[in-house]
């Protein structure tokens, strides 16, 4: 005996519904701005010992970015010195 297997596809599943456009009403109000948001971001306390290794390794990457030519370890420090009182 043989059995009738009939294939079938699977019916494609229902997309969701688009949003629905709902008619504006003559009363609605119009969005106020909103206030900058106060920043989130904790600020770290580094040690005075920590604060001179970052600046110590940004000295050396900028003098490595110019190749160690041309240039004054002391300038490097105060660059970098700048760079991370900026984001400090």
């Amino acid at each position: 005996m043989t059995a009738n297997i009939q294939q079938h596809e699977e019916s494609p599943k229902p997309r969701p519904r688009a949003a629905v456009n709902r008619k504006k009403s003559s009363t609605s109000t119009t969005r106020t701005t909103r206030s900058p948001r106060k920043s989130t971001k904790k600020q770290l306390k580094l040690s005075p010992e920590q604060r001179h290794e970052m600046i110590s390794v940004a000295a050396y990457y900028i003098a490595e970015k110019r190749g160690f030519q041309n240039g004054n370890p002391a300038d490097d420090w105060i660059l970098a010195e700048s760079q991370f009182d900026q984001t400090d």
